[in-house]
């Protein structure tokens, strides 16, 4: 068996490349993929990332509890960061507003982030929502299905999450 990442069917049975790339779409789960961007200051990167490394139980049941999964942050040594989440919401905005208003420990867990932000807006408002364009896997319907589905789990420890930035020219996205 392969392990260098060039047959990724020899780590998860049955994975094939999907026929169609384009962005949207939703998880089997039946949930939306979405991705944003915000600025941490750059002498408080560290700190930064103690604070989300430290979240409570408490709020990371709350996450689960309003139907979030894969909650991801990078950042650049320069500041600029990048999350990625799934949520049973159809937006950013609405997943933002729900969670901040409806769960305490998700409310503290974001303030307590707040002093390491560029400027004075709150991530949950200053985070600007990326658009979906590309999609190369396998966990992507085109509808959301009315019952999601079984989610197989992926546990291979030798495999990574890459995280990369690439920037177009305006006229290149036509």
């Amino acid at each position: 068996t392969k392990r260098d990442g060039s047959d990724l069917s020899a780590v998860e049975p049955g994975w094939k490349v999907v026929d169609f790339t384009g962005g949207g779409g939703f998880t089997h789960a039946g949930l939306t993929r979405l991705c944003f961007d915000f600025n941490v200051r750059t002498d408080a990167i560290d700190d930064y990332v103690r604070t989300c490394n430290a979240m409570e139980k408490a709020c990371r049941a709350a996450l689960q509890r309003r139907g979030m999964r894969n909650l991801f942050l990078f950042h650049r040594s320069d500041g600029y960061a990048v999350g990625y989440l799934e949520s049973a919401l159809q937006t950013l905005e609405a997943t933002w507003v729900l969670l901040r208003n409806e769960e305490p420990a998700v409310r503290a867990w974001l303030d307590s982030t707040q002093g390491y932000i560029v400027g004075t807006t709150p991530i949950d408002k200053a985070a600007k929502c990326l658009s979906h364009y590309f999609y190369l896997g396998a966990d992507r319907v085109l509808e959301q299905p009315s019952l999601p589905q079984d989610k197989k789990r992926r546990t291979d420890p030798t495999r990574n999450r890459i995280c990369f930035f690439l920037r177009f020219a305006t006229d290149d996205l036509k």
